[in-house]
Protein backbone atom coordinates (compact mmCIF):
# COMPACT_ATOMS: atom_id res chain seq x y z
CA UNK A 1 0.00 0.00 0.00
CA UNK A 2 1.30 3.43 -0.92
CA UNK A 3 2.67 5.49 1.95
CA UNK A 4 0.28 8.37 1.24
CA UNK A 5 -2.73 6.04 1.37
CA UNK A 6 -1.52 4.58 4.66
CA UNK A 7 -1.21 8.09 6.11
CA UNK A 8 -4.65 8.95 4.77
CA UNK A 9 -6.24 5.91 6.42
CA UNK A 10 -4.36 6.63 9.65
CA UNK A 11 -5.71 10.18 9.58
CA UNK A 12 -9.23 8.76 9.95
CA UNK A 13 -8.35 8.11 13.58
CA UNK A 14 -7.61 11.83 13.94
CA UNK A 15 -10.94 12.66 12.26
CA UNK A 16 -12.78 10.39 14.73
CA UNK A 17 -11.06 12.03 17.71
CA UNK A 18 -11.88 15.49 16.38
CA UNK A 19 -15.55 14.57 15.89
CA UNK A 20 -15.65 13.27 19.48
CA UNK A 21 -14.24 16.62 20.57
CA UNK A 22 -16.88 18.47 18.50
CA UNK A 23 -20.00 16.52 19.39
CA UNK A 24 -19.35 14.99 22.82
CA UNK A 25 -16.91 17.10 24.83
CA UNK A 26 -18.52 19.82 26.92
CA UNK A 27 -18.88 22.70 27.69
CA UNK A 28 -16.98 24.26 24.78
CA UNK A 29 -18.85 26.26 22.13
CA UNK A 30 -19.94 24.02 19.25
CA UNK A 31 -18.99 26.44 16.46
CA UNK A 32 -15.57 27.06 17.99
CA UNK A 33 -14.99 23.30 18.19
CA UNK A 34 -16.24 22.68 14.66
CA UNK A 35 -14.11 25.47 13.23
CA UNK A 36 -11.01 24.17 15.02
CA UNK A 37 -11.66 20.56 13.98
CA UNK A 38 -12.27 21.36 10.31
CA UNK A 39 -9.22 23.65 10.24
CA UNK A 40 -7.12 20.73 11.50
CA UNK A 41 -8.64 18.40 8.89
CA UNK A 42 -8.05 21.00 6.18
CA UNK A 43 -4.41 21.35 7.19
CA UNK A 44 -4.09 17.54 7.27
CA UNK A 45 -5.61 17.25 3.81
CA UNK A 46 -3.35 19.91 2.35
CA UNK A 47 -0.27 18.49 4.08
CA UNK A 48 -0.82 14.94 2.82
CA UNK A 49 -1.70 15.96 -0.72
CA UNK A 50 0.91 15.59 -3.43
CA UNK A 51 1.98 18.55 -5.53
CA UNK A 52 -0.24 17.34 -8.34
CA UNK A 53 -3.26 17.34 -6.01
CA UNK A 54 -3.29 21.02 -5.15
CA UNK A 55 -6.60 22.76 -5.77
CA UNK A 56 -6.61 24.01 -9.32
CA UNK A 57 -7.87 27.56 -9.83
CA UNK A 58 -10.34 27.34 -12.73
CA UNK A 59 -10.59 29.79 -15.60
CA UNK A 60 -13.57 32.12 -15.93
CA UNK A 61 -15.66 29.69 -18.03
CA UNK A 62 -14.98 26.74 -15.75
CA UNK A 63 -15.55 28.85 -12.64
CA UNK A 64 -18.96 29.95 -13.93
CA UNK A 65 -19.89 26.31 -14.59
CA UNK A 66 -18.65 25.29 -11.14
CA UNK A 67 -20.73 28.03 -9.50
CA UNK A 68 -23.83 26.83 -11.36
CA UNK A 69 -23.04 23.20 -10.52
CA UNK A 70 -22.29 24.00 -6.89
CA UNK A 71 -25.32 26.17 -6.18
CA UNK A 72 -27.67 24.00 -8.25
CA UNK A 73 -26.57 20.80 -6.51
CA UNK A 74 -26.90 22.49 -3.10
CA UNK A 75 -30.50 23.43 -3.92
CA UNK A 76 -31.16 19.87 -5.08
CA UNK A 77 -29.64 18.37 -1.91
CA UNK A 78 -31.63 20.77 0.26
CA UNK A 79 -34.81 19.68 -1.55
CA UNK A 80 -33.91 16.03 -0.97
CA UNK A 81 -33.47 16.75 2.73
CA UNK A 82 -36.80 18.58 2.86
CA UNK A 83 -38.60 15.62 1.32
CA UNK A 84 -36.66 13.17 3.50
CA UNK A 85 -37.56 15.19 6.59
CA UNK A 86 -41.25 15.04 5.70
CA UNK A 87 -41.23 11.30 4.96
CA UNK A 88 -39.16 10.28 7.99
CA UNK A 89 -41.39 12.34 10.29
CA UNK A 90 -44.24 9.90 9.72
CA UNK A 91 -42.04 6.80 9.88
CA UNK A 92 -39.82 7.48 12.90
CA UNK A 93 -41.26 8.84 16.13
CA UNK A 94 -37.78 9.94 17.29
CA UNK A 95 -36.99 11.95 14.15
CA UNK A 96 -38.08 15.39 15.35
CA UNK A 97 -36.28 15.01 18.68
CA UNK A 98 -33.03 14.06 16.96
CA UNK A 99 -33.25 16.95 14.49
CA UNK A 100 -33.98 19.29 17.38
CA UNK A 101 -30.85 17.95 19.08
CA UNK A 102 -28.77 18.96 16.05
CA UNK A 103 -30.29 22.44 15.99
CA UNK A 104 -29.57 23.01 19.68
CA UNK A 105 -26.12 24.10 18.52
CA UNK A 106 -27.51 26.61 16.04
CA UNK A 107 -27.70 29.54 18.45
CA UNK A 108 -24.37 29.05 20.22
CA UNK A 109 -23.07 31.93 18.08
CA UNK A 110 -24.72 34.88 16.28
CA UNK A 111 -26.07 33.77 12.91
CA UNK A 112 -23.75 36.15 11.04
CA UNK A 113 -20.73 34.56 12.75
CA UNK A 114 -22.08 31.06 12.12
CA UNK A 115 -22.45 31.94 8.43
CA UNK A 116 -18.88 33.21 8.23
CA UNK A 117 -17.52 30.06 9.91
CA UNK A 118 -19.52 27.84 7.56
CA UNK A 119 -18.01 29.70 4.60
CA UNK A 120 -14.54 29.25 6.13
CA UNK A 121 -13.15 27.01 7.52
CA UNK A 122 -15.99 24.52 8.03
CA UNK A 123 -17.30 23.85 4.50
CA UNK A 124 -13.98 24.02 2.64
CA UNK A 125 -12.15 22.18 5.43
CA UNK A 126 -14.47 19.18 5.29
CA UNK A 127 -14.27 18.92 1.51
CA UNK A 128 -10.49 19.32 1.30
CA UNK A 129 -10.14 16.43 3.75
CA UNK A 130 -13.00 14.01 2.93
CA UNK A 131 -13.12 14.37 -0.83
CA UNK A 132 -9.76 15.96 -1.68
CA UNK A 133 -7.73 13.56 0.44
CA UNK A 134 -9.66 10.47 1.54
CA UNK A 135 -11.78 9.86 -1.56
CA UNK A 136 -9.03 10.85 -3.99
CA UNK A 137 -6.42 8.51 -2.48
CA UNK A 138 -8.92 5.64 -2.21
CA UNK A 139 -9.89 6.23 -5.84
CA UNK A 140 -6.30 5.86 -6.99
CA UNK A 141 -6.07 2.50 -5.26
CA UNK A 142 -9.58 1.07 -5.70
CA UNK A 143 -11.31 3.03 -8.46
CA UNK A 144 -13.94 5.75 -8.39
CA UNK A 145 -17.03 3.84 -7.26
CA UNK A 146 -15.47 1.90 -4.35
CA UNK A 147 -13.73 5.11 -3.23
CA UNK A 148 -17.01 7.02 -3.32
CA UNK A 149 -18.75 4.37 -1.21
CA UNK A 150 -15.93 3.89 1.30
CA UNK A 151 -15.18 7.60 1.79
CA UNK A 152 -18.88 8.33 2.27
CA UNK A 153 -19.20 5.46 4.73
CA UNK A 154 -16.22 6.77 6.71
CA UNK A 155 -17.75 10.26 6.70
CA UNK A 156 -20.96 8.80 8.15
CA UNK A 157 -19.19 6.56 10.65
CA UNK A 158 -17.36 9.41 12.39
CA UNK A 159 -20.83 10.79 13.18
CA UNK A 160 -21.85 7.59 15.00
CA UNK A 161 -20.23 9.04 18.12
CA UNK A 162 -23.23 11.41 18.34
CA UNK A 163 -25.64 8.45 18.79
CA UNK A 164 -27.97 10.43 16.53
CA UNK A 165 -29.34 8.14 13.81
CA UNK A 166 -30.79 11.00 11.76
CA UNK A 167 -27.46 12.85 11.75
CA UNK A 168 -25.56 9.71 10.70
CA UNK A 169 -27.98 9.07 7.83
CA UNK A 170 -27.80 12.73 6.81
CA UNK A 171 -24.01 12.54 6.75
CA UNK A 172 -24.13 9.39 4.64
CA UNK A 173 -26.55 10.93 2.14
CA UNK A 174 -24.58 14.19 1.90
CA UNK A 175 -21.28 12.32 1.66
CA UNK A 176 -22.53 10.20 -1.23
CA UNK A 177 -23.96 13.28 -2.95
CA UNK A 178 -20.81 15.42 -2.67
CA UNK A 179 -18.62 12.40 -3.37
CA UNK A 180 -20.53 11.80 -6.61
CA UNK A 181 -20.03 15.43 -7.67
CA UNK A 182 -16.32 15.20 -6.91
CA UNK A 183 -16.00 11.89 -8.76
CA UNK A 184 -17.67 13.42 -11.80
CA UNK A 185 -15.94 16.83 -11.82
CA UNK A 186 -12.54 15.78 -10.38
CA UNK A 187 -12.24 19.27 -8.90
CA UNK A 188 -12.96 20.45 -5.36
CA UNK A 189 -14.24 23.91 -6.31
CA UNK A 190 -17.84 22.93 -7.23
CA UNK A 191 -18.03 20.57 -4.24
CA UNK A 192 -16.88 23.29 -1.84
CA UNK A 193 -19.43 25.71 -3.32
CA UNK A 194 -22.15 23.07 -2.95
CA UNK A 195 -21.20 22.22 0.63
CA UNK A 196 -20.98 25.85 1.77
CA UNK A 197 -24.25 26.81 0.06
CA UNK A 198 -26.07 23.83 1.57
CA UNK A 199 -24.63 24.55 5.03
CA UNK A 200 -25.88 28.14 4.86
CA UNK A 201 -29.34 27.03 3.79
CA UNK A 202 -29.73 24.24 6.35
CA UNK A 203 -28.21 26.05 9.36
CA UNK A 204 -28.76 29.78 8.74
CA UNK A 205 -31.44 30.72 6.22
CA UNK A 206 -33.89 27.81 5.87
CA UNK A 207 -33.44 25.33 8.76
CA UNK A 208 -35.59 22.21 8.82
CA UNK A 209 -36.94 23.19 12.24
Amino acid sequence: MERNLKLTLASLVLASILWYFVFVMQPFNFWFKMSLATAVLMFTGLKLQGKEDKIKIPGARSLFRYIITGTGSALLLYGIFRVGNHLSESLMDFQQAQIAEVYLNRFQAPLWLTALLLIFPIGPGEEIYWRGLVQKNLSRRLGKLPALILASAAYALVHVITLNFILVMAALAAGLFWGWIYSREENLVPVIISHVTWDLMIFVFFPLQ
